[in-house]
């Protein structure tokens, strides 16, 4: 403790000014918060002292966070850790990996860079192979298509359900996206537009709208909005919901897609468009909150897409936040899935979502 009255508050002044906290000050000098507080308030520092303990919280709780973050590491690196180096040298890629730890591709991206950089390198190595891999296989698919080599029999149910939308006037792309899940791609439904006859295409026109039988634009709206990079592939979504509900499905290994169906029904004498979310296999999914959907407009909607789904031997169903048990994403899971590449959102959105998990 310093002898002189004037040089303890000097020496107090110049600690707030550097930044120090109250707990500091008062373990050096010894005096009480009430003193402390006078000598800041009388040298116009009160501010400056309040910053100065709100940062310092911050630091320690960051601190505390990297500490317990270490501890889970630890426990995940005892129970897996020689088993991924083992995968990894011989050429595993990401996802079993992620499978195997069992959580998600965030952590486990900050574990593996915890654990070794090299590990991260070779497994960035396997990833790139895996990819050229598949790419070529894809190039092979593709020429083996141009030869005109058959991916699929087109069965007698195939032809009935082309000739069905054929007749009731089903334009050439929505007949694609009924195809694709079937299993026959854009040459197969050319190769029956040529035996059966072929399909209007869609024109701009569209019931005298030139947004009659789109999506609505990434930027309409008034949810949350953004795009989710899970494995190859970029996910739109619209709300806080379907964030939560992509990342669950890629986390538990679940193939899907966004469907690109487009549900024609009637609302107040008007005549409308509606899209779904996400396809898996043969069953096109709707993403709702709970509380919608007992709303006149969603049960016409699912109305509609039940039965213009079943005609084309699909299935249409609604999932909700307590369809799955979905993940709570606390600030910092957000700002490192940032990090990281995974989500990707503008800084409106993202005060939307903050305010919301």
């Amino acid at each position: 403790m310093l002898k002189k009255t004037n040089d303890e508050e000097a020496a107090i002044v110049d600690m707030i000014n550097k930044g120090s906290p109250f707990k500091v000050i008062n373990e050096f000098t010894g005096f009480t918060y009430k003193v402390i507080k006078r000598i800041a308030v009388e040298n116009n520092l009160f501010e400056r002292m309040i910053e100065n303990n709100q940062s310092f919280k911050r630091r320690r709780a960051g601190i505390t966070h990297k500490i317990q973050a270490a501890e889970r590491y630890r426990e995940t690196d005892k129970v897996f850790g020689d088993e991924i180096e083992r995968r990894i040298a011989n050429g595993e890629h990401k996802v079993p990996l992620i499978a195997l730890v069992g959580k998600s591709q965030a952590y486990f991206d900050r574990f593996l860079k915890w654990k070794s950089q090299s590990l991260v390198e070779a497994l960035r190595a396997n990833g790139q192979r895996v990819n050229a891999e598949n790419r070529a296989k894809a190039s092979v698919l593709g020429a083996n298509r141009t030869r005109g080599v058959p991916l699929k029999k087109i069965t007698e149910d195939i032809e009935f359900l082309y000739k069905e939308m054929l007749f009731e006037g089903v334009h050439l792309a929505e007949i694609r996206r009924v195809m694709l899940p079937l299993g026959f791609g854009c040459e197969k439904v050319k190769q029956m537009g040529e035996i059966w006859g072929k399909p209007d295409r869609c024109d701009q026109s569209g019931e005298n709208n030139p947004m009659y039988g789109k999506s609505a634009p990434n930027g309409s709206g008034i949810g949350t909005k953004g795009w989710v990079n899970l494995g190859n592939k970029r996910h739109f979504f619209r709300s806080s919901l379907e964030m939560r509900i992509f990342l669950h499905l890629y986390d538990a290994g679940t193939v899907f897609s966004l469907s690109k169906h487009r549900i024609p029904y009637l609302l107040d004498g008007v005549k409308r468009t509606y899209c779904p979310d996400y396809v898996v296999g043969t069953i096109v999914y709707e993403i709702k909150p709970s509380k919608l959907l007992s709303t006149d407009e969603n049960k016409t909607k699912f109305s509609a897409a039940k039965e213009y789904l079943a005609k084309r031997c699909l299935e249409f169903q609604v999932v909700t936040e307590e369809t799955f048990s979905l993940r709570k994403y606390e600030e910092s899971d957000i700002m490192n899935m940032i990090d990281n590449g995974i989500l990707e959102i503008d800084e409106k959105n993202l005060t939307k979502l903050l305010k919301w998990i």
